[in-house]
């Protein structure tokens, strides 16, 4: 049976269950509850970024923690617009969307145990960022500049091979490894300017749009 009677509900955990092998039906099922502020999804063996998040405008909180997601989607923050926490540690990414930036309300973001090679400079439009870890990936670099983002407090790096950054830094704590990209700032330095005005948000289910509402470059630090 479908969820759409329950489209009042705000809160829901359908975490530690096989919800991957639902397939298209899931997408189905849960898009139209558009009231859900949380939604938690962790150890389900997904396989992709459920899409069909992207309808569910009043989310405040997703949890799609300890799953097997290997792609993080374009499309899909610009329709997230009261978002605050993101949790997608435990998974198989590579890379973080690029327009990460459509998070505005964006404060704590939990990337770590994953894949990531790089970040994008989305990342850095992110002015409500206050906690971002990126622990146990594969990081060679981190952009300086993330010391200039004027929320950010805590940013937990341990377990990337950070070439630059001696690990004394590090274990010094969020505090330790800001001052240290502080003082590696370019004259200069500053943020990316806020990303433009978003366009219509996608609906569920929709993979394609016009061409004029195609993502921008995928810059990362490399």
């Amino acid at each position: 049976a479908g969820c759409g009677r329950l489209g009042g509900v705000t809160h829901l955990d359908a975490s530690n269950n096989q919800l991957a092998a639902a397939g298209d039906a899931l997408g189905r099922d849960l898009a139209p509850l558009r009231a859900l502020a949380s939604l938690k999804m962790r150890h389900n063996f997904l396989p992709r970024f459920p899409r069909f998040v992207a309808s569910l405008n009043a989310l405040t909180e997703l949890d799609l923690s300890q799953n097997r997601i290997a792609d993080f989607p374009v499309g899909v923050c610009g329709a997230l617009p009261r978002l605050h926490t993101l949790l997608v540690c435990y998974n198989r990414l590579e890379s973080l969307a690029p327009d990460v930036d459509g998070l505005r309300s964006l404060t704590h973001l939990d990337a770590s145990n994953n894949q990531l090679v790089s970040l994008p400079d989305s990342l850095l439009s992110l002015p409500c960022l206050a906690s971002l870890s990126v622990e146990n990936n594969a990081l060679a670099t981190l952009d300086p500049r993330l010391a200039l983002l004027p929320a950010l407090r805590a940013l937990l790096v341990d377990g990337n091979p950070l070439k630059t950054i001696r690990r004394a830094v590090i274990a010094g704590g969020s505090d330790s490894l800001l001052a240290f990209l502080r003082n590696r700032l370019p004259e200069g330095a500053a943020l990316p300017p806020p990303p433009a005005a978003p366009v219509a948000p996608v609906e569920a289910g929709i993979e394609n749009r016009s061409a004029n509402h195609g993502p921008g470059p995928d810059a990362g630090w490399r």
